[in-house]
């Protein structure tokens, strides 16, 4: 799977664009684009796996998520909420 984050940005195309050709040249490789996450300081620098989890909308071409990180526990620390 081919991911692009935009985590310090709002968008891969200019926020002028009527054509959004650099989200579609993506979308014909195949790559999934994730704009727009907040609170991301909260993870740190910590290892994580990530997961999101798209609203299923009709003929639309992106969606809202539930973006999930998964961090990495210690064995002796009290887990991390977020």
């Amino acid at each position: 799977m081919k991911v692009i984050d935009l985590s310090h940005a709002i968008s891969v195309d200019p926020s002028d664009t009527k054509d959004f050709p650099i989200h579609k040249a993506l979308f014909a490789d195949d790559v999934i684009i994730i704009e727009n996450l907040v609170s991301l300081e909260s993870i740190g620098t910590h290892s994580f796996e990530f997961s999101c989890f798209p609203l299923r909308i009709q003929e639309a071409d992106g969606s809202p998520v539930r973006a999930v990180a998964y961090l990495e526990q210690k064995k002796h620390n009290k887990p991390t909420r977020m």
